[in-house]
């Protein structure tokens, strides 16, 4: 290594990156003083001030002079690292690949578990799955690749697979420690009904924190019922004591949750503000400034296909605001044979992310895409479908219904992909949505943002109708308005008729027991206890126990409120 090179390295060591690449250019400048030093080490700088688009072209530079296949795998990793921040993710996996078959495998089991990552973010959950089942003996990935495995699993709502996993990692719970240990069934804890007490008490033996394993047995218990009891577990201790932020906002959630049943509305409304604020300051940290709400907002018209296109099932969304009955129905309508109802399963984001890693713009360019890349994108939801459930084909139903409230702004892509396609809107009283939204553990989420502020709450209400009605200005659909409240009043006959709707013949005793079928398997949403207790009426004008905080806001939301309706005296 020459003087120049040795000096910009230890200017790079001491993350002086400008100086290094200030000399290092220099250096480059002239053919035959480069090396494959000097270039990787430009290239490094480069990306060490994120100017990653000049890393890539640099790194691709230095790879034909790489002396060795170690030399060369590291190009093509940092590479592929590039690529990931300019969220290159198809070519990030190409490059990683290669990068993975120029090592052995007893040396590449960091880049092993980054490929496992990017299967997952690229939703290749099969790869993913059985990556991550080779990498999950090693400890220091055990936990994070069981993360990954429960979460495909839970995607697919496979409770079967969720069991497998648990007690895969219930065998290798000894070699780890409490909060690892805390932090999975943690997990798994909200979208479950699984016993995992025992492995409570075995996270406790190797150092959990305490109070967050409380805040978990007194949540398992609120979902069996045991509303006191749980209610003393919480109140044996300060929130002071719990240590992360997550374990403080399940503890406010409950504790609100449990404060509403006791009638204490006072005391629930602070508690759910409480965990709004952690989750607020959440939000704000993640700074994730998607906003798809008012990108469809720009639209004023949806260009069709002139081809006519026929999709392999009948296709219908189940849309509505969050905290509507969505769920509630969905579960019932999947009851049937010929029907298979997905519930909050990512296949129009799927199509989303393949718009933008094609270099589209979404939603923007959704008028100008050809007919044979439209296609391409039907054809990419149904893969999808079919990664996102638990059946090994689709061909037994006549019948999908895709179930996600988050849908209800998405008519544009929805017309665009299924013309035919018709809508059932779940309708619940507003206050009584937005109460719910406001009350619920959502976590951090770019469409459940919002939530998190209480005033906010009835701004995106207004906003989500807004711009549902305004898509009536230049789209035609089918649709379907089903009230939650007469729904849970009247379950038969409005099962029957949306049944009707949907042109399936009924089946009666199926319906009329769905949530025997719920109970075992996995609902990944927060009305996941609510559905599994069948139909329940105590949801119902719940808003009214909490007027004094509504009504500095109602003036929002009133225009739907009489819309749809419903009444509000205050």
């Amino acid at each position: 290594m020459n003087e120049k090179i040795a000096k910009a390295l230890q200017a790079f060591q001491n993350k002086k990156y400008k100086q290094a690449l200030s000399i290092l250019e220099k250096i480059n400048k002239s053919r035959s003083k480069q090396s494959f030093a000097s270039l990787e080490l430009q290239a490094a700088s480069l990306a060490s001030l994120k100017l990653h688009v000049r890393a890539k072209e640099m790194f691709l530079k230095a790879l034909p002079q790489a002396p060795d296949n170690t030399s060369t795998a590291n190009i093509y990793y940092n590479l592929h690292a590039v690529c990931k921040f300019q969220s290159q993710y198809k070519e990030a996996k190409e490059f990683l690949l290669r990068a993975i078959e120029l090592v052995p495998s007893s040396n590449n089991i960091d880049w092993r578990f980054s490929l496992a990552n990017l299967y997952y973010q690229l939703r290749e959950y099969d790869q993913c799955e059985v990556l991550c089942a080779k990498l999950i003996v090693y400890k220091a990935y055990t936990v994070s690749c069981m993360h990954i495995l429960l979460d495909i699993a839970i995607a697919k709502s496979d409770i079967n697979k969720v069991n497998y996993y648990l007690r895969q990692f219930e065998g290798r719970i000894n070699e780890l420690n409490g909060p690892d240990i805390l932090s999975v069934y943690a997990q798994v804890e909200s979208t479950t009904t699984l016993d995992y007490s025992g492995s409570l008490n075995k996270a406790l033996e190797r150092g959990a924190d305490p109070y967050s394993v409380k805040v978990l047995q007194a949540s398992k218990l609120y979902k069996q019922g045991q509303v006191q009891e749980s209610f003393e577990i919480l109140s044996s201790f300060e929130p002071q004591q719990l240590k992360d932020e997550r374990s403080l906002r399940r503890y406010h959630g409950l504790f609100g949750q449990l404060y509403d049943l006791r009638k204490e509305y006072a005391l629930a409304f602070s508690s759910f503000t409480k965990m709004n604020k952690i989750t607020r300051k959440a939000v704000e940290a993640s700074n994730n400034k998607g906003n798809e709400l008012k990108d469809f907002a720009r639209f004023t018209s949806v260009k069709l296909s002139e081809k006519s296109y026929k999709p392999p099932l009948r296709m219908f969304f189940l849309v509505g605001f969050p905290r509507s009955g969505t769920t509630l129905l969905e579960n019932v309508l999947d009851s049937q044979n010929k029907i298979i109802a997905l519930p909050e399963r990512p296949m129009l984001d799927d199509v989303k992310v393949k718009m933008i890693l094609d270099g589209y713009r979404y939603p923007h360019d959704l008028n100008t895409v050809s007919d044979d890349y439209l296609n391409d994108l039907r054809s990419h939801y149904f893969d999808s479908a079919m990664k996102n459930c638990r059946y090994d084909s689709l061909e037994q139903f006549d019948v999908l219904i895709d179930k996600n409230p988050i849908n209800q702004i998405r008519l544009p892509l929805i017309k665009k992909l299924f013309p035919d396609a018709k809508v059932i809107l779940a309708v619940r009283h507003p206050l009584d949505s937005i109460l719910s939204c406001y009350m619920q553990n959502f976590g951090i989420s770019q469409h459940m943002a919002d939530f998190s502020d209480w005033k906010a709450s009835f701004e995106r209400y207004k906003a989500t109708f807004e711009l549902y009605e305004g898509f009536r200005k230049y789209m035609d659909w089918v649709e379907y308005q089903i009230k939650y409240e007469d729904l849970v009043n009247d379950f038969e006959s409005q099962v029957e008729s949306v049944l009707k709707f949907i042109g399936i013949d009924s089946d009666k005793e199926s319906f009329m027991n769905f949530n025997k079928r719920a109970q075992s398997g996995v609902i990944t949403t927060p009305s996941g206890s609510q559905v599994r207790q069948g139909i329940y009426r105590t949801a119902t004008q719940r808003w009214v126990n909490y007027k004094d905080y509504i009504a500095p806001h109602i003036d929002i939301v009133m225009p739907y409120i009489e819309k749809y309706g419903y009444t509000a005296d205050i």
